[in-house]
C-alpha cells in the first residue's frame, strides 16, 4: 500500500485525482475505512474495491463497484465504506469474499447445464433426447440460458411455465416444467453447477388432472374453426388444417418434410425419431388433406422461384412443408401456429382449445361414426398392446384410409361443402 496515495477519501478529493496515461492504472487507499481503494483506469473509469489477506496469507482484491452517483446505479463513497466494512467482517469469518466472487462469475450456466444434460440423456439411449433438446431450445434457453445455473429461483421457472401457458399450450407448458426439473436434478447429483436446491420441485401443473381432459368440437365449431383459419397467414392456416384432417401431433406436422410423403398412395410415413413409440407409423391421407399438401407444396415452389429469379440462382427444391421463416435448413416451432390458432378460436368463439385437442376432436367423431377403435387409435400413432395387434400382421390399411375419408367428409358436412370441396376431391385422386 503506498503512502504517497494513502489520504482520507473525500467525494471532493476523489473527484480531483488525475486520470493516468494509456496502458497504467492507479490505485489510491482511504485512511479512514480499513483496506479500501480506489482504482483509476487509463480512460478515467474510477472503481472501489478492498483488500486483505486470507486464511493463507494471500493478499487478495474484491471489487466494490464504480464510483458514482447512486441514482446513476453506482456506487458512493458512504456505500464504499460499508461494504468494505462488511467483506472484511465476512474474512474475520474465516470467508474468503475473492473467492466466492470468482466462484460466482464462473459458475456454470443453464445453457451449458441443459447441453450437459442432453449429452447425458443421449449417451443413456433416450428416445426423448432430441425433443427435450427441442423444448429447451426453443422455451427455455432464450430466457434462462445466460443465468447461472445456481442462481435460478421458483419464479423463474413459473416464468417460462407461465409464459406458455399464455400462448395456449397449458400441457407443453408441463412436458417443460418436467424437463427442466429433471435437468435441475442431474444438476443437483453432479455437484458442479452450484445448486443447492430444485426450484423445479412443488410447482403445480397448469391443468389438474391433465390426465382426464376432454376437450373437443362439435361439427358446428369445427366450421366455424376452419372458416376463421381463411382470415390467418397461409401456411399456419395450412398446417393447422392438417392437424385437424390427420389427427396427428401438431409437432409432427410442423416437422412434415416431402420425403415422408407419397401421396400416389395417400400415405405419410412419421418416422421413428419424432414419435413417441419410437417406432414409424402409417398415416392414412384422404383427398382433402393431399389437397392441402399440394397447394402448400406449391406456394412454396412459387415464393422459392421469385426469390431465385430476383437472386438469379436455380430454385432451391422443398424439404420441409412448414420451414422454419427466418432460414436454416429445419422445421417451424410451435410458434408458427400458435398466433394463428389462438385468433381463429377467438373467432370462432371457441376456449380453452388447444391444437392438440384436434386429436380428441377426431378421436370423438371417429367414435359417433361407428369407426372401431382397433382403426382409429392407430391412425393415431398409439402404442398398439391389444391382442389383435399382438397376434395379427394385418395393417388395416384400407379400412384406415376410409376412416380418413368418412372423417373428411364430416368435415365437408360441417362446411356445407361450399368452403372446400373435400368429399369431391376423392374422385379425382382415385
Amino acid at each position: 500500500m503506498s503512502r504517497e496515495r494513502t489520504f482520507e477519501f473525500t467525494d471532493r478529493a476523489l473527484k480531483g485525482l488525475p486520470t493516468p496515461p494509456k496502458p497504467q492504472q492507479l490505485d489510491y487507499f482511504d485512511a479512514k475505512a480499513r483496506g479500501l481503494g480506489l482504482r483509476i483506469s487509463y480512460g478515467g473509469r474510477k472503481s472501489f474495491f478492498v483488500m486483505y489477506s486470507n486464511a493463507a496469507g494471500k493478499r487478495q482484491r474484491v471489487s466494490l463497484g464504480e464510483y458514482g452517483r447512486l441514482e446513476d446505479g453506482k456506487v458512493s463513497l458512504a456505500v464504499a465504506r460499508k461494504r468494505a466494512k462488511a467483506r472484511l467482517g465476512e474474512v474475520a469469518k474465516d470467508r474468503d469474499p475473492a473467492a466466492e466472487a470468482r466462484v460466482s462469475r464462473e459458475a456454470p450456466l443453464v445453457k451449458q447445464l441443459a447441453a450437459d444434460f442432453i449429452a447425458m440423456q443421449r449417451k443413456r439411449g433416450r428416445k426423448s433426447a432430441e425433443r427435450q433438446e427441442q423444448k429447451l431450445a426453443r422455451d427455455v434457453l432464450p430466457v434462462l440460458g445466460d443465468r447461472k445455473a445456481r442462481d435460478l429461483t421458483r419464479a423463474d421457472v413459473k416464468g417460462v411455465m407461465d409464459k406458455i401457458t399464455e400462448r395456449g399450450a397449458p400441457v407443453l407448458a408441463n412436458r417443460v416444467h418436467e424437463i427442466i426439473r429433471a435437468m435441475l436434478n442431474f444438476g443437483l447429483e453432479e455437484e458442479v453447477y452450484g445448486l443447492e436446491s430444485n426450484p423445479a420441485d412443488r410447482l403445480g401443473k397448469h391443468r389438474n388432472p391433465e390426465e382426464g381432459r376432454d376437450r373437443w368440437l362439435t361439427s358446428e365449431q369445427i366450421a366455424a374453426y376452419w372458416t376463421a383459419l381463411d382470415e390467418e397467414l397461409p401456411g399456419p392456416a395450412a398446417a393447422l388444417r392438417l392437424c385437424v384432417l390427420s389427427a396427428q401431433r401438431q409437432g409432427n406436422v410442423l416437422g412434415m418434410r416431402l420425403d415422408q410423403l407419397a401421396l400416389d398412395d395417400r400415405l405419410w410415413i412419421v418416422p421413428a425419431r419424432t414419435t413417441k413409440t419410437g417406432k414409424p407409423y402409417k398415416v392414412p391421407l384422404s383427398a382433402a388433406a393431399v389437397g392441402v399438401i399440394k397447394a402448400r407444396i406449391a406456394e412454396l415452389e412459387e415464393a422459392e422461384q421469385k426469390r431465385a429469379n430476383r437472386e438469379r440462382r436455380n430454385p432451391a427444391p422443398v424439404t420441409w412443408l412448414f420451414p422454419k421463416l427466418r432460414g436454416g435448413d429445419e422445421a417451424a416451432g410451435l410458434t408458427f401456429t400458435g398466433k394463428a390458432h389462438r385468433s381463429a378460436c377467438k373467432r370462432a368463439g371457441i376456449a380453452d382449445y388447444t391444437p392438440h385437442d384436434h386429436r380428441h376432436t377426431f378421436a370423438t367423431h371417429a367414435e359417433s361414426l361407428g369407426i372401431s377403435r382397433l382403426i382409429w387409435d392407430g391412425i393415431m400413432g398409439h402404442s398398439q398392446n391389444s391382442m389383435a395387434d399382438l397376434y395379427s400382421g394385418f395393417d388395416f390399411a384400407e379400412q384406415r384410409l376410409d376412416c380418413m375419408e368418412r372423417w373428411a367428409d364430416r368435415i365437408a358436412a360441417a362446411l356445407g361443402d361450399n368452403v372446400v370441396p373435400l368429399g369431391r376431391e376423392r374422385e379425382k385422386l382415385a
